[in-house]
């Protein structure tokens, strides 16, 4: 029963962002597309997976039982840590994930006749990011320490924090996308160099994330100094929550740049996306 209780809870954490996002489009799009991107951003982690092994094999070396000692070094070798590791958080996590949600989203919506206006391009990027981070959640709190943690001393501790930290990252970096990718419908300047720049800018964002997290964040459920807990998450929550002000930001000068600025004469450059 806990199983099949936090499978409905790993997903509160995305439904609630989305109902807060979807308040910044002032003209509704049907629900379909909607689902759609969602769920093009929760099936993405499947490949996701896949990649990430192949990256982890690349820059960190991986584990099989068919090899010497059980293991393969790293397929970079000689290059001196931390150097790896770091190659592993940015380009192995964090750029295939931002690159995997852009992929989900042009995929889902932005080939799609409704992606009308330059805003959509935020809005539904930030909804693929809010599918993919809902398996995350799911995958999280069925891990075997969590579910033995329980239902409130694991389940709803760790998705509290994944609503403020993880969910809203992944947000936040896909909307750094979407908002270079209506800036540039604005400017008459949509080229693909431009998303490029978009989701490299959302990657060195992730992968700052997956810095602070592997640089010492404890761990709720095993660390015993509550006190450093709290005070290292709530210092990497504090910087989410800027961002996530950023994000609004972002929403709202590309809603304000839509009333001074004609998009009809941009709108053929949506072809880029498709």
């Amino acid at each position: 029963m806990l199983i099949f209780i936090s499978i409905f809870l790993g997903l509160m954490p995305s439904l609630v962002w989305l109902m807060i996002f979807l308040r910044e489009d002032v003209r509704p799009h049907p629900n379909r597309l909607v689902i759609r991107t969602f769920l093009w951003g929760a099936f993405i982690t499947v490949p996701v997976l896949f990649l990430g092994i192949l990256a982890q094999c690349i820059f960190l070396g991986c584990a099989f039982s068919g090899a010497e000692n059980g293991v393969f070094g790293p397929l970079l070798s000689g290059i001196p840590e931390p150097l790896p590791r770091i190659l592993f958080m940015f380009l192995g996590i964090a750029l295939v994930e931002e690159l995997s949600k852009f992929f989900a989203a042009r995929m889902s919506v932005l080939r799609d006749p409704s992606f009308n206006e330059p805003v959509d391009a935020m809005l539904f990027l930030v909804i693929a990011a809010l599918g993919f981070a809902a398996v995350e959640n799911i995958a999280f709190v069925l891990n075997a320490p969590v579910q033995t943690a329980g239902l409130l001393g694991g389940v709803i501790p760790i998705l509290a924090m994944r609503f403020l930290s993880a969910t809203l990252l992944h947000s936040i970096a896909s909307g750094i996308i979407g908002y270079t990718i209506a800036r540039a419908l604005f400017d008459n300047q949509l080229h693909k160099g431009v998303i490029l720049i978009g989701i490299a800018i959302a990657a060195t964002v992730h992968g700052l994330y997956n810095g602070l997290l592997e640089s010492g964040v404890p761990n709720i459920l095993s660390d015993k100094n509550l006190g450093d807990f709290f005070v290292s998450s709530g210092v990497v929550m504090g910087l989410l929550l800027a961002g996530g002000v950023v994000l609004w930001l972002m929403f709202q000068h590309v809603r304000a740049l839509s009333r001074i600025h004609s998009w009809r004469n941009n709108h053929g450059k949506v072809t880029l996306l498709r």
